[in-house]
């Protein structure tokens, strides 16, 4: 099986990326303490496109977002 090379903006919260990288296909990675919430004011909300990475940096959790950058869906993901 073979994947195409990935593209990722790692963004501090707050900054968002630019319109080219999302319409590139970049995967936004953000990162903070805590977990991220939900909805149009939520976490990321603005700039984290669908597939985006968030990090919660206190407790060690990867979430995706599954929804649209207008208004974020983070869940949590398992990690063994």
């Amino acid at each position: 099986m073979s994947f195409g090379p990935l593209s990722a903006a790692v963004l501090p919260l707050g900054a968002p990326p630019s319109a080219s990288a999302l319409a590139g296909g970049s995967v936004v990675v953000l990162s903070g303490a805590g977990a991220p919430t939900n909805g149009g004011s939520g976490t990321g909300a603005g700039s984290a496109n669908s597939g985006a990475l968030y990090l919660d940096l206190t407790n060690g959790d990867l979430y995706i977002n599954r929804a649209s950058s207008s208004s974020v869906s983070w869940h949590g993901t398992i990690l063994a």
